[in-house]
């Protein structure tokens, strides 16, 4: 009968825990990238728990964007602990660009880029495809992006 006191102080210590659920942690990584060098993209990559989001607005279109417009889709951060780097992705939905590249067709943009966790620095692309919802095949336009992003 000795077990049971023991047992019953076990069960009235757990109860009595707190039952905390932690806050999902949120971050944004943001910059002005070089787009193709000569122009602009401003980025960004908000992540709350599991949840990441892409914005991307650029400043030429280039047939498959539109001009200073915000464009955003989910997206997801790997780290790729061989390399000490970081990998960001997205889909993007873009719309019809009137006279663009796709004609009347809404565009998909493939979004990644990866980081050197020793920098701020980052580079990568942007695949554009013709179609709703399309990211395989062959991009009508692919953009460069590079430059330095922060926290």
């Amino acid at each position: 009968m000795k077990k049971l006191p023991w047992l019953l102080v076990l069960v009235v210590v757990a109860a009595c825990g707190k039952d905390e659920t932690p806050s999902p942690s949120t971050s944004t990584l943001s910059g002005e990238l070089d787009l193709d060098i000569r122009d602009k993209a401003s980025v960004s990559i908000d992540a709350e728990g599991t949840s990441t989001k892409v914005t991307v607005s650029v400043s030429k279109g280039f047939g498959v964007l539109p001009e200073n417009t915000p464009v955003t889709g989910p997206g997801s951060i790997e780290a790729i602990p061989e390399t000490d780097g970081t990998l960001y992705t997205g889909r993007l939905s873009g719309p019809v660009v009137p006279g663009g590249r796709c004609g009347d067709q809404p565009v998909s943009i493939g979004f990644s880029l990866h980081r050197d966790e020793s920098n701020a620095r980052v580079s990568g692309g942007m695949a554009a495809y013709c179609g709703a919802a399309v990211w395989h095949g062959t991009p009508v336009r692919m953009l460069r992006l590079s430059g330095s992003m922060n926290p």
